[in-house]
């Protein structure tokens, strides 16, 4: 990371140094284990973490995490380590790196272009996934961003909840798309919403996206199957006209109270005249390899790929879902989990894992300008996740992950 290693140089005791790579921070840090320097807290989570992470080949993940904090803020003023919310995060760091170490160091990266932005779906609300503490939180992020190689996140919400996500992400140096999802309450308490009472509501939610300074407003999420003035199943439905309408409507709302980048997320690949993306910065698509009955061969999912990435010359296309459930049936049901009621399945981590593998595999080779993994965990063993809830620890899918992510 060359901005991390120009940035080191920034910090107080360091600044006459050469920097030279990021490999330096493993010096900087026997420089911070001065006992004149050391607090019982400094000597509790430093010695965890440079006993634990200096086997590793390349540096420390935990050390990586602490000269990010450092050097993000007045490090005179702010020492992470004597911060009693946040060293714990340094220690489950290098706890985790103790643990699975040794598959850090010999996974081996692939090829292909990776895209400038990198992420991972956070699903914080409303969809009752698992509670969990601000420690709990944190360390996932500081889990993405330092181990797993991921420098973005998605973050689905439409409370205040969601807004203290933003912030833990982005002390983390994590790239923040904010996505706004308030379609699974409103089916159930007003799926009748007009276009008006919607932008309302997004108008709140663009003002907190300005007030947190994130770097993308996801304005919409599949409204045309979660609100019936949209829905796509009812007969005659005339989709291109309303919808377009509608999110016309909500980017104009996002523009007047937002200045960040803006796109909507769409679910249907096959139809290219739904949306007018020449109104917005980026088009954002879901695509999971499968058209829910089978799955896509290589040539047939760069296709598609590469057929929105052309429709609007000089506009980044980002993939905005891809992924598996954590069943051997993951490639057939693609992104329709309501399979999982109405067909059979069977739980197989491993080929959640190697069909996520051949969706990496054709994106990294279409030079797109972003992809999001869906998504990190979720409440049930057969969801999406890469994170086992029950286990606390990764699935096989979160290693074919971080060796595109990360690994090198």
């Amino acid at each position: 990371d060359p901005d991390m290693a120009t940035q080191l140089g920034k910090l107080p005791y360091f600044k006459t140094l050469e920097l030279k790579d990021v490999e330096a921070v493993e010096d900087f840090l026997w420089l911070a284990s001065n006992q004149r320097y050391k607090t019982p807290l400094v000597k509790l989570y430093l010695g965890k973490i440079y006993g634990k992470g200096i086997e590793r080949k390349m540096h420390s993940v935990a050390l990586e995490a602490l000269v990010w904090r450092a050097f993000t803020k007045e490090y005179d003023v702010y020492n992470p380590l004597e911060d009693p919310d946040y060293g714990p995060i340094f220690t489950r760091l290098a706890d985790f790196q103790l643990k699975y170490g040794n598959q850090m160091d010999t996974t081996e990266p692939t090829g292909g272009k990776k895209p400038p932005v990198m992420g991972i779906n956070y699903l914080t609300e409303p969809m009752d996934w698992l509670k969990k503490t601000d420690i709990d939180i944190k360390f996932d992020y500081a889990l993405i961003r330092w181990v797993l190689g991921a420098n973005a996140v998605k973050l689905w919400g439409y409370t205040p909840t969601v807004y203290n996500h933003v912030i833990f992400a982005h002390e983390e140096g994590l790239r923040v798309w904010l996505e706004f999802v308030p379609v699974y309450d409103l089916e159930k308490t007003n799926p009748d919403i007009t276009i008006e009472a919607y932008c309302q509501l997004l108008a709140v939610f663009a003002k907190n996206a300005e007030r947190l300074k994130v770097e993308v407003l996801v304005v919409g999420h599949e409204v045309d199957i979660h609100l019936k003035r949209f829905d796509y199943w009812s007969p005659g439905y005339n989709r291109t006209g309303e919808l377009r309408r509608a999110v016309d409507e909500m980017v104009k709302t996002a523009r007047a109270n937002y200045s960040g980048l803006v796109t909507y997320c769409d679910w249907d690949v096959w139809d290219i005249s739904i949306i007018n993306w020449q109104v917005m910065d980026i088009m954002s698509l879901q695509m999971y390899k499968s058209n829910t009955t089978r799955e896509l061969t290589d040539s047939e999912y760069l296709s598609i790929i590469n057929r929105w990435k052309n429709m609007v010359p000089g506009k980044p296309m980002a993939i905005s879902e891809y992924g598996s459930l954590t069943v051997s049936e993951g490639p057939n049901f693609g992104a329709n989990n309501n399979l999982l009621k109405t067909q059979p399945y069977h739980y197989d981590p491993q080929a959640q894992a190697d069909f996520i593998d051949r969706q990496l595999k054709v994106q990294f080779m279409a030079d797109i300008y972003g992809t999001f993994l869906h998504c990190w965990d979720e409440l049930g063993l057969v969801g999406y996740g890469i994170w086992d809830y029950q286990s606390n620890g990764p699935k096989p899918s979160f290693w074919v992950v971080y060796k595109y992510y990360r690994a090198r």
